[in-house]
């Protein structure tokens, strides 16, 4: 039986793993961590409050012919020293009216909770439960 040498120096293939070593960081290893967000919506009879993870957007959207407006309120709780719970509102009111707040600047990954209010004579009433998302 008979061995064949290989002709290809015994160094080479270190170089090869090197060189995918190096291609695989330059590709894969600069990639940041991304989150997944969580977009939410509320829709009821006469409106609809949206918060869109991407761009961070809330939105307040009027579809009913009623004389009412449409409140979409957020709340998060900030990461000061006392843990407050802030709030962000915004309004539409008429007929096919849309509002927006953006951006919100939130942290990635940071729990946000939305509700919708109908309101009238600047008293908000009949509201719906909060609902968590994701930023």
């Amino acid at each position: 039986m008979t061995t064949h040498r290989s002709r290809v120096p015994a160094c080479l293939g270190r170089i090869v793993v090197g060189i995918l070593l190096v291609a695989g960081l330059a590709l894969g290893g600069t990639a940041s961590t991304a989150h997944a967000g969580k977009n939410q919506s509320i829709t009821v009879a006469g409106g609809q409050a949206t918060f869109q993870h991407y761009g961070e957007i809330l939105t307040a959207s009027d579809t009913r012919k009623d004389g009412r407006c449409v409140t979409a309120t957020i709340k998060w709780v900030h990461g000061d020293i006392n843990n407050r719970i802030l709030y962000k509102s915004v309004t539409a009111c008429g007929y096919g009216t849309v509002k927006h707040i953006r951006p919100l600047n939130f942290d990635e990954g940071q729990w946000v909770a939305i509700q919708v209010c109908y309101t009238g004579g600047g008293k908000a009433d009949k509201c719906s439960k909060w609902q968590d998302a994701v930023a």
